[in-house]
């Protein structure tokens, strides 16, 4: 179970928590903007948007498809490293985006779920950790030796991401943890997830020249 949070509260059940998004950050290059989106849109659209419209951050159609996920996908080997089928995952998106509250995953590919979570945070304005804390965290990392240290730092350094961005990366990390304790089947431990999930993560300076996109097969 991950250290940085020290309480379990997962949007995937519930969420409560108050939108208070007012950091500044950039968006990044490329991205759909909030004002450009409509109240069904779910991909490219913030997360404080996400929160006012729907009273948590994560949209319904997101939760369900991961819930999905974690009951179909868990310990299907590769998860989130082996690419879906790049027409499933663009139809998976353009269902979501016209009826996010009635799309029905139950007989979707694991593959293909696992490409559409990674897309809808890739997808995101902001990323998720933002342009403010990712190079804090990578200092964090290459600069702090004693894991007591570093864990004590990683706490603190969450107090600068928007609370959105930090109930959304709670759940993530509660929900990523299932699938690390099935590595044994998966071959996806914590770092395997670590290397596939952060390009859709982190803010990476070389980001816009060098593009990011899911690999996929037909």
């Amino acid at each position: 179970m991950p250290k940085v949070f020290r309480r379990q509260k997962s949007v995937l059940v519930s969420s409560s928590s108050t939108s208070t998004n007012g950091t500044g950050t950039a968006e990044r290059p490329g991205k759909r903007s909030s004002s450009t989106s409509s109240s069904t849109v779910v991909f490219g659209v913030p997360l404080s948007t996400v929160q006012i419209r729907c009273g948590q951050p994560l949209p319904a159609g997101i939760v369900h498809l991961m819930r999905q996920l974690r009951k179909c996908g868990v310990a299907a080997h590769g998860i989130f490293r082996r690419a879906g089928g790049r027409a499933r995952v663009a139809a998976l998106k353009s269902r979501l985006d016209a009826n996010p509250d009635e799309a029905d995953f139950a007989n979707c590919q694991p593959y293909d779920l696992a490409d559409v979570v990674k897309l809808y945070l890739r997808e995101l304005p902001e990323c998720l950790i933002t342009q403010r804390l990712s190079p804090t965290l990578m200092d964090i990392f290459t600069y702090v030796k004693s894991e007591d240290a570093r864990l004590l730092a990683m706490q603190a350094s969450m107090l600068l991401l928007p609370d959105e961005n930090r109930e959304v990366l709670q759940a993530l990390l509660y929900f990523l943890n299932d699938f690390a304790d099935c590595a044994e089947t998966s071959q996806m431990g914590a770092s395997n997830l670590a290397v596939c999930l952060a390009p859709s993560l982190f803010y990476f300076p070389h980001e816009a020249a060098t593009g990011v996109g899911i690999g996929g097969r037909d």
